[in-house]
């Protein structure tokens, strides 16, 4: 391997041409040079395909032919730069039409596409190991070098010495230049960094919303791993393949950017910094030179002189005319320099102001940039002749250019910001972006306007400046976040959070900078939108032009839009269109056409914005490009007021629908990617899917996704895409299914098993059942389903994968997704074969109601139909196939004639699952001139298909085969087929017939011809009989005469009711027969003689079909007079009660003015019971002469009505019958419950759920007082009933009302009798007895604390007696168990109950005393408050007697201490303690000491408390009043006194935690 690089090493030296010879050297033989080079190349790549297999042991030398490939591309490169005619050259019209070339590539071969790159098609992730880069040439005619010099072409290496040539100076520097924004230098205008900067590699990480970029790297270090493995080779281009989530096409303009990122070029001319589009290419660098390159990116002309750098700067700006004459260029020091593009030379220099101090400027000098403030943004107007300039100040002027004796001359106007020469504003400003727009004359179609919209940190203007300048739209970014103040606004109002629609995500958590840009769209007829943003919100506005008229009726901003030439004045309205936000700060705006916008985002991020949907579409990431970027505004903005992004505005141009962006290291012309060129990518990726869907959405229209190329027209759109989508299908499933089909026979077993839904077959399998379903789906989306049942279906049958693909088709085709079912005779077979094989009759006769009959085996069909007993399908094949509509009828009685053949006299087998109901919704079907079963209409065909389905039911012809084994059952029967369907389900007959007596042919359009038997064969005749309706019911009535008069002798020989299964079939028709006479009145007729009998026999007493009986006598009611059917009201009233049908008794009785008989049809109808209330209500109002009859019956139930809802009697009482509650109470003697519950409801009396307040407003009487009876007697009931409700309830009462609405005398005297001391103790204070209330409530105290005693001393006596007792840890009287012998009335729930007693008639003692306390005089108060005391110390020495350990329990040892210091806690406020200590003290002389020593103790205690609160209080009292005056004093210092008033007075408030006066003044 050694000696062969030598060899190749040695054909290198003797093909390359020395450095310092290649600039004088001959095109030809540069040309014979690069061919050299090509063939040396090919012989570098065999060999490496050759050596792949020594493994690692020739790394090293691999490595030194890679070197040796590198130098052969770089010399390659540099040979181009002469010759041109190696590769050929990418013009701009070439880049421009290639997006609407869509068919450049040929992607017909998709299974030997995919073989070639080893694609794993159902993953989503590549299985090739290495990268391999696929090339797609664009063709282009290009002249060689010579035609070019001969041209006077120019190329920039040319222009510069011979000595720069040397060791490849002019190749492209493929360095490693800094990837991250961050880590490049943060200068206004870029410095390229040094060749040996190192920069960490940069990962895109994964994601499903941004596309795979793929950086650009050495041809030979991405190439060789894809030649060492597959050994496949690709052609050098600068084009780098889409990848499968890619939006845009990165073509790098290598020849143009190998010019302008040379080594040499960087030295002499600067760095690029701004690039411009209109046709041609204008490119400015750091040493202030414009580069302007034509379209087949030949060097046109360099524009300024190097000289001139430190006096102009950089170039910041730059612009190209529309007429492509012009470019205008803005330096860095504020010079603008414009230039001919045709000449080269300079047309005009607009000198900036140099401000000299003490010197004003004079008034030309006023209106002009100043020097040393960079121009950051120009723009031409629609004129050659006008340009707008704005500097970083914020500055913005419009300069017209003009010639006046051959002299160029300007004058410049300002739009914007303060003239020089005037104070300047201590606001820090700036322009954050510029646009300009022109708008059509309406009159001449031509530009005579021009409106200009730019952003500052503050706003966005739009402005119009002919014939003169002047503002037409503004928003204020303040005004918009609802930010007040004077402060400028900037940065600290900034959303930071999404309101609009979320597209993007970002790595990492960005916040929100300050940065405001703008966009005038593409203009269209009226209408010309703007699009702008601030921060991270993005707005669309749209201009449109109206007439006057419109302009008025609009509620839009209008504004006028004054005509340059004529001075017409035509309106212009701003609509507003939407508003959106973005995750990071907008950084610039682009449109790419009249819909899409694409929008530059602070993290590198392009997102494209659908105007037409107002949605954002797709993202991008574009971090790996290396966008040139000015830090334009921190400067002048400084940190202070947020933080100001970056600027991209310089370097991303839009021109026909291409982006043209400038990089750190190449110029790309971006576009988007061609919709067969996105699909490509995803297959190349491995998701086919991916493919689908995104080709789906494409066809559709709707789609998410953006591409190039798709045709507007919906029919040819969804054609192309169609034949192009087929064609993947048919490709994609070749290669699938060429593998083998294995594991086919375990397939075919869970097949039969009946699990092919579940997932047990093979992966193979599951690959291609997944691969069918895509297919099916797809091509249902197309409208292609012919294709896929005649191509696609026979390469999965060719692949014995036939069974897999009808296991997918089956739920399409049950879903109805093919429109008209399946026609494919194929298909059909398929399917047929495929169920029987296995078994699968049911799922076979289920998709034969979805197949076309026209492509079925209809003799196989109707043999298996019959052999499975498949009714419903085989009834589908005669009917739809064969218009045969007798046969399956036939078909569907045998069954019934079979089963009465065995049991004529027993009731049936009523099951809805027997294949013989299908005779009932066959018979509905046809007869209604609907399809079997699906329901679609017949059409012409429906008449004859009736009047044969007539003549059979209709025919006396006994078929025996069709009936049974035998015949004899029918013999007697007129018409035996309707016999049948009679006899086997009466009920399914006649619903049956209910519908088809809905059919309009019933009404003269049938005519059947019928055979009318006679005494022998000779007398049969046939007629022709019109089938109506009428037909059919008489025909009905002679063929049920039996069952009519079975049913007449059942009624006269016992008054029973219906009782077998003939008269449950008379019934069924009866029924049918009132419906159809009321229905069809016209059509169908009954003499009052039948309507008697049928009336008769429905109002029988009976349970049957009770709900269809009432409603057919109503019915047949409504059809016969009382006259015609020869019964009176009132003999129908009696029958209809005795038969429960109290609807028609009620209805009748309101016609013969009988409304207290209504009554009982509401309260015996146990449907209806609950609706007595509102009859009575009903009938009151209905019948006001009936009001005395209707009150009696209504009282006479009244029982029966409380008993069914208390609140609505005593509601129906008091609004109907005036409030009669007395006598309510009257006729509910006998029953106290019931009584109770109506007086509660009356009273609305519900303690657990009101309170007293919703008691009071909820009273049913409206606020009036009832009589005093009625609170005497619910009084009684509660105390009966409730008694803990009864001193509530007295409360209540007393609280309400002022008077006493009851009797005191009664009360006590009940209160007493039921022993309720609460509430006799409660009388005797009301009453005035306070002494009386007095002692009962301590007596009621005494007695809980001596069943409290009590309950403890039993308790231990009971404990000394258990000597077998368990022991405890603790010698206490244990309260939750210790008691073992009697527990019944000394559980620890019984003591428990009697503490809380004790408590609750303690604390009543004490309200007691405190409300007697402002009534009675302060001795008598002292008793009071000393009896209370006296009995919780009796209490207390009581429980001392007690052992300590036995009083342990903190509920019982405790009570009485805390009984002693509530009574204190009682008594402050409300009486002197002393007084009454003393009088218990001496009124217990012999006491002893430490018998009241704890009184004493806590007495002082609770004293003590007292004088301290006291205290405490008073201090803090006076703190506050000094601490209010003094603030007082210090602010009424301060008050205004104004010269003709004094104040007043002053109003001191506490707001917010600071003093606030109020002061009134007075004149």
């Amino acid at each position: 391997m050694v000696e062969q690089l030598k060899v190749f090493d040695e054909k290198f030296r003797a093909i390359r041409i020395p450095d310092t010879e290649i600039a004088v050297t001959p095109a030809e033989d540069i040309q014979q040079a690069l061919e050299g080079l090509a063939g040396l190349k090919e012989e570098l790549f065999s060999y490496l395909r050759e050596s792949s297999a020594e493994g690692p042991k020739t790394a090293h030398k691999r490595e030194k032919l890679k070197d040796l490939l590198d130098s052969i591309v770089r010399e390659t490169k540099v040979y181009e730069q002469f010759v041109g005619a190696s590769r050929p050259t990418l013009t701009l019209e070439a880049i421009l039409d290639e997006a609407d070339n869509t068919g450049t590539f040929d992607h017909g071969d998709w299974a030997s596409h995919v073989h070639a790159h080893n694609l794993d098609l159902y993953s989503d992730e590549v299985v090739t190991p290495g990268f391999t880069t696929v090339i797609m040439p664009i063709t282009q005619n290009c002249q060689d070098a010579k035609s070019d010099r001969s041209r006077g072409e120019l190329s920039l290496a040319s222009t510069l010495s011979p000595s720069a040539l040397a060791d490849n100076e002019l190749s492209s520097p493929h360095q490693p230049w800094p990837t991250s924004r961050e880590s490049r230098t943060r200068d206004p205008i870029f410095v390229p960094p040094s060749p040996d900067e190192q920069t960490p590699p940069f990962i895109l990480g994964p994601s499903s919303h941004v596309s795979s970029d793929i950086g650009e790297s050495s041809l030979a270090a991405s190439m060789l791993p894809a030649l060492e493995t597959n050994g496949l080779t690709a052609l050098d281009s600068g084009y780098i393949p889409s990848g499968p989530l890619d939006v845009f096409k990165w073509i790098p303009l290598q020849r143009l950017s190998d010019q302008v990122f040379a080594d040499t070029a960087r030295q002499n001319i600067g760095t690029v910094t701004v690039i411009a589009v209109n046709n041609l290419i204008a490119i400015g660098t750091s040493r202030s030179i414009i580069l302007l390159f034509d379209s087949n990116q030949s060097l046109k002309a360099i524009l300024g002189d190097i000289s001139n750098a430190p006096e102009f700067g950089s170039v910041t700006s730059v612009a190209i005319s529309p007429n492509q004459t012009v470019v205008a260029a803005g330096h860095k020091e504020g010079v603008i320099s414009l230039w001919d593009t045709h000449t080269g030379a300079n047309i005009k220099t607009i000198v900036p102001f140099q401000p000299q101090l003490g010197l004003k400027p004079s008034l030309k000098d006023r209106d002009l940039h100043v020097k040393g403030i960079a121009i950051i943004h120009i723009s031409f107007t629609s004129q050659s002749s006008e340009i707008v300039s704005a500097d970083e100040k914020g500055t913005i002027l419009l300069h017209r250019l003009s010639k006046v004796m051959m002299v160029s001359s300007v004058r410049s106007i300002r739009l914007h910001g303060i003239p020089n020469g005037e104070s300047a504003s201590t606001v820090p400003t700036t322009v954050f972006s510029l646009a300009t727009i022109t708008y059509l004359n309406s009159r001449r179609s031509q530009r005579t306007s021009n409106l200009l919209a730019f952003t500052t940190p503050y706003k966005l203007q739009v402005m119009g400046f002919h014939p003169r300048p002047e503002i037409k739209y503004k928003i204020v970014w303040s005004k918009m976040h609802q930010h007040g103040g004077n402060t400028p606004f900037l940065a600290q109002n900034i959303p930071t959070s999404r309101q609009g629609e979320s597209h993007v995500h970002t790595s990492e958590s960005t916040p929100f900078g300050l940065m405001a840009s703008v966009a005038w769209g593409p203009i269209r007829i009226g209408k010309d939108p703007l699009a702008c943003s601030w921060s991270n919100v993005l707005m669309l506005t749209e201009f449109q032009f109206t007439s006057s008229q419109s302009a008025k009726d609009s509620s839009s901003l209008n504004v006028l839009a004054p005509d340059g030439r004529n001075g017409n004045q035509k309106h212009m309205k701003f609509v507003h269109l939407t508003d959106h936000t973005t995750s990071n700060t907008i950084a610039a705006l682009i449109w790419l056409n009249a819909r899409h916008l694409v929008i530059m985002e602070q993290n590198e991020q392009m997102t494209i914005f659908d105007a037409e949907k107002f949605t954002f579409a797709e993202i991008c990431d574009i971090r790996s490009k290396e966008i040139v970027y000015h830090d334009l505004f921190r400067k002048q903005l400084g940190q202070t007021s947020g933080s100001p992004g970056v600027a991209y505005h310089h370097s991303i141009k839009a021109y026909q629908g291409h982006l043209f962006v400038l990089g750190f290291r190449s110029i790309y012309a971006v576009s988007l990617i061609p919709w067969q060129d996105r699909l490509v990518a995803a297959i190349k990726a491995g998701s086919f899917t991916t493919a689908v869907h995104m080709a789906l959405e494409f066809a559709s229209g709707e789609s998410s996704h953006i591409a190039t190329g798709i045709p507007d027209d919906p029919v040819s759109r969804k054609e192309i895409l169609g034949d192009y989508i087929m064609d993947m299908l048919k490709s994609h499933v070749t290669l699938s299914l060429s593998t083998s089909n294995s594991d086919q026979d375990a397939f075919n077993v869970n097949l039969v098993a009946g699990n092919i839904s579940e997932t047990s077959s093979t992966d193979h399998n599951d690959v291609v059942r997944h691969l069918a379903q895509i297919c099916i789906k797809t091509s249902l989306e197309i409208s292609r389903d012919d294709e896929l049942f005649d191509d696609i279906f026979e390469l999965f049958a060719d692949a014995g994968m036939d069974s897999v693909f009808f296991e997918q088709l089956e739920p399409y085709i049950l879903g109805d997704k093919f429109v008209g079912g399946i026609k494919n005779a194929t298909i059909a077979q398929g399917l047929l074969n495929f169920y029987t094989k296995h078994g699968l009759y049911k799922r076979l006769e289920e998709c034969l109601l979805h197949m076309h009959p026209a492509v079925l085996n209809i003799d196989e069909i109707l043999n298996i139909c019959e052999d499975q007993k498949l009714y419903v399908a085989s009834t589908y094949v005669y009917t739809q196939g064969l218009n045969d509509f007798t046969s399956p009828l036939m078909q569907l009685l045998k069954p019934m004639g079979d089963m009465l053949e065995l049991s004529p006299q027993l009731v049936l087998p009523q099951n809805g699952d027997d294949h013989a109901y299908l005779a009932y919704v066959y018979l509905s079907f046809i007869l209604s001139g609907r399809n079997f079963p699906n329901g679609d209409s017949m059409g012409p065909q429906s008449l004859a298909a009736k009047r044969e389905i007539y003549s059979i039911l209709f025919s006396k012809d006994k078929k025996s085969e069709s009936l049974g084994q035998s015949s004899k059952w029918y013999n007697s029967v007129p018409f035996p087929y309707l016999y049948l369907l009679i006899k086997y389900d009466a009920g399914q007959f006649f619903a049956m017939l209910a519908t088809v007596f809905e059919d309009a042919s019933l009404s003269g359009e049938i005519f059947v011809n019928l055979q009318l038997s006679g005494t022998s064969s000779e007398d049969t005749q046939t007629i022709a009989v019109e089938m109506n309706r009428q037909f059919i019911v008489d025909n009905l009535i002679l063929l049920l005469t039996p069952w009519l008069q079975s049913t007449q002798n059942s009624h006269s020989e016992a008054q029973t009711g219906y009782g077998s299964f003939d008269e449950d079939i008379a019934l069924h028709f009866m029924c049918f027969l009132a419906s159809s006479l009321s229905k069809f009145s016209t059509f169908v007729t009954l003499d009052g003689i039948q309507g008697k009998q049928i009336l008769t026999q429905l109002l029988l007493p009976s349970d049957i079909m009770k709900a269809e009986r009432q409603h057919a006598v109503e019915l047949l009611l409504d059809y016969f007079t009382l006259e015609e059917v020869g019964l009176s009201v009132e003999t129908i009233i009696t029958m209809a009660e005795a038969a429960a049908f109290f609807q028609i008794a009620e209805k009748l009785l309101r016609i013969t003015s009988q409304p207290h008989r209504v009554i009982d049809c509401y309260l015996l109808d146990e449907n209806r019971k609950a609706l007595v209330f509102n009859a009575i209500k009903d009938l009151v109002a209905s019948y006001p002469l009936s009001f005395a009859a209707i009150e009696s019956a209504t009282f006479s139930i009244i029982y029966q009505l409380v008993e069914l809802n208390p609140a609505r009697t005593a509601k129906l009482v008091a609004q109907t019958f005036n409030d009669q509650h007395t006598r309510v109470l009257k006729c509910l003697t006998a029953s106290k419950p019931l009584e109770y519950k109506y007086l509660q409801v009356l009273m609305n009396h519900n303690y657990e759920f009101r309170s007293g307040e919703d008691i009071k407003s909820s009273f049913l009487s409206n606020g009036e007082v009832f009589e005093s009876p009625l609170y005497d007697r619910y009084i009684e009931l509660l105390c009966q009933f409730e008694p803990s409700a009864v001193k509530p309830f007295l409360v209540l009462l007393d609280t309400t009302f002022e008077d006493c609405v009851y009797d005191l005398g009664i009360i006590q005297e009940l209160t007493q009798k039921y022993k309720l001391a609460g509430a006799t103790a409660w009388v005797y204070e009301r009453t005035g007895d306070t002494f009386g209330a007095m002692q009962l409530l301590i007596e009621v105290f005494e007695g809980d604390a001596a069943n409290l005693l009590d309950t403890i001393r039993a308790s231990l006596q009971d404990q000394r007696k258990s000597k077998a007792s368990p022991k405890y840890d603790d010698d206490s009287l244990d309260w939750m168990g210790v008691y073992g012998g009697d527990q019944t009335d000394h559980s620890p729930t019984r003591a428990t109950e009697l503490i809380n007693n004790a408590n609750t008639s303690l604390q009543e003692l004490i309200n007691f005393c405190q409300r007697s306390t402002k009534k009675l005089p302060p001795e008598e108060c002292e008793q009071f408050w000393a009896k209370v005391l006296d009995a919780i110390m009796q209490l207390q020495k009581q429980l001392s007697s007690l052992s300590p350990s036995q009083l342990q329990n903190p509920d019982i040892s405790g009570f009485a201490r805390k009984g002693l210091q509530t009574v204190l806690n009682g008594m402050l406020g409300f009486t002197a303690i002393p007084p009454v200590l003393f009088k218990i003290i001496k009124e217990q002389s012999g006491t002893l000491f430490s018998d009241i020593r704890d009184v004493i103790f806590t007495f002082l205690l609770t004293h003590e408390y007292e004088e301290s609160l006291v205290e405490v209080t008073t201090k803090l009292l006076a703190s506050n009043a000094d601490h209010k005056l003094v603030g007082f004093l210090k602010m009424r210092s301060k008050a205004l006194r104004p010269r003709k008033g004094i104040c007043k007075h002053f109003i001191v408030g506490w707001v917010g935690g600071e003093c606030a006066i109020e002061c009134y003044w007075s004149s």
